[in-house]
């Protein structure tokens, strides 16, 4: 059985480079070799060569192919070609990240770039506001804050953006240039005319200006001057608020004390004659009675409430117009640390505006006490309109040559 094994092997088994095919021819020869003999072979023993053969052939093929494979060059990856026409900024303006900038007052930002085909791109808190390299921004009251401006430069090859932070502050109000009657107190008789007025000027000049009158709270009008005329005793409180469309204000307040006016005396009526042949009547002698009530000496003269008057509205006037210097000569502060804190409050405020309304004016001796109450109205660093109305103050005044002063500091 074993040499019909071995005699279904071809043996003229075809030369080429497989060594499996090689191995078979051997194993071929061999077996005819041993056929021709007559020896005796192990069927099992000729299958596990032929295996053993097969499964080393496999291996080292299957090795070849994997260096093969790990020797491939890997694919090069494409470039990417250069990028052309990349713009570049060569300057900026303003230089400044940081920009502070009012209602009503206008900023040119602009961008030198270098490129070829070059768009500009121009936002503000990302909305469209303009193009070109040169761009003029002007906010207006809905755009009170911090913003952010940009622009983005875009050519061929890509595009670079610059960014600011923009504060955009509260405007600035109008400024009252004058007022008529100049005291915020005025007195009249009822039945006269009274007239007042008011010219403002704008802080930009394309700002408009709308001035409206009150009185007692209601409207009295739009006119550049007002004409009263009461008839009833009284007081009556004339305001006139000039007001921006850029939001600002600015007012003025009047006080007017009407009080009625004078009844003329009766005329006496003519002594009668004396009768015919009458003597006139004697002088009555003097006495001690009459004598000592003609050396009662005059009352003394009471305070004097007009000059008080005036002293209070030099006092808010420099106020308001944060005068130090004429505050600390009317001793409202003394020191140089009282004067360095008032200006550190000055420059904190805006639009502020003071206004003192007399109480009460008596003489105690050589000096005047004065009460009366102060009402401040201001905006703070945060833009908001604070209003501030005080109890009323007591102060003390002294005459000096120049008129009345404070005595002490303070208030």
């Amino acid at each position: 059985m074993s040499s019909v094994a071995v005699a279904t092997l071809g043996r003229e088994t075809p030369r080429g480079p497989d060594p499996y095919r090689r191995t078979l021819a051997q194993l071929s020869t061999a077996g005819a070799a041993v056929t021709s003999r007559g020896a005796g072979l192990d069927p099992l023993l000729v299958l596990a060569v032929v295996a053993l053969v097969t499964g080393a052939t496999a291996i080292l093929r299957h090795g070849r192919v994997a260096v093969d494979a790990r020797h491939v060059a890997a694919p090069a990856l494409p470039q990417l070609p250069p990028v052309v026409g990349r713009p570049a900024l060569a300057t900026v303006s303003p230089p400044r990240r940081a920009v502070r900038l009012r209602v009503g007052e206008t900023r040119e930002f602009a961008v030198d770039a270098a490129g070829d085909e070059l768009h500009y791109r121009w936002t503000v808190d990302e909305e469209p506001a303009g193009s070109g390299a040169a761009w003029t921004y002007a906010p207006g009251p809905e755009q009170i804050g911090r913003r952010r401006v940009a622009v983005a430069v875009m050519g061929p090859g890509g595009a670079i953006r610059q960014s600011w932070t923009v504060r955009v502050r509260p405007p600035e109000p109008p400024r009252i240039a004058g007022a008529f009657p100049a005291k915020a107190r005025v007195e009249s008789v009822a039945g006269d005319e009274i007239r007042l007025g008011l010219t403002a000027k704008a802080a930009t000049p394309r700002e408009r200006l709308r001035l409206t009158w009150t009185v007692d709270g209601r409207p009295a009008g739009k006119q550049e001057s007002l004409t009263l005329r009461p008839n009833e005793p009284g007081t009556i409180v004339v305001r006139a608020v000039v007001a921006s469309n850029l939001g600002a204000a600015a007012s003025r307040e009047w006080r007017i004390n009407v009080v009625p006016a004078s009844i003329p005396a009766p005329a006496a009526a003519p002594a009668a004659a004396p009768p015919a042949g009458a003597s006139p009547p004697k002088p009555v002698a003097s006495t001690p009675e009459h004598e000592s009530l003609a050396s009662v000496a005059p009352a003394p003269p009471g305070p004097d409430e007009q000059g008080v008057r005036g002293f209070l509205e030099r006092y808010a006037a420099a106020w308001r117009a944060h005068d130090v210097d004429t505050l600390r000569r009317l001793v409202q502060v003394t020191t140089d640390e009282q004067a360095r804190t008032l200006r550190e409050y000055f420059a904190k405020v805006q639009d502020l505006d003071v206004e003192v309304h007399l109480v009460e004016v008596r003489a105690d001796g050589e000096r005047t006490v004065v009460r009366f109450t102060r009402r401040d109205r201001f905006r703070d660093p945060l833009g908001r309109v604070i209003s501030k109305e005080s109890p009323p103050i007591e102060r003390t005044l002294v005459t000096t040559p120049e008129g009345f002063r404070f005595a002490n500091a303070g208030g």
